[in-house]
């Protein structure tokens, strides 16, 4: 998904087989300094190997403290 709702950049993982039903999601914003780039590439696919629905995101700006990360990523989700 691309940003400018609120957030810089997302990108969905899910299972590979959707014929299993409904899923739990799990929406993720990378660490302080980190993109979901880096993070993401690994465990996006990893937790949708479980069956989740993973959304992360990457944020305004890297240096971005909590309360402004809560902001994007509740964006994101609701986008």
């Amino acid at each position: 998904m691309g940003g400018g709702n609120g957030f810089a950049a997302g990108k969905i993982h899910y299972p590979a087989d959707t014929a299993q039903g409904k899923f739990g999601a799990i929406a993720i914003v990378p660490g302080y300094t980190a993109t979901w780039a880096a993070e993401g590439v690994w465990m996006g696919p990893w937790l949708a190997s479980f069956g989740f629905v993973v959304i992360g995101i990457d944020t305004l700006s890297r240096t971005d403290y909590d309360t402004a990360r809560g902001t994007q990523l509740l964006a994101a989700w609701t986008t």
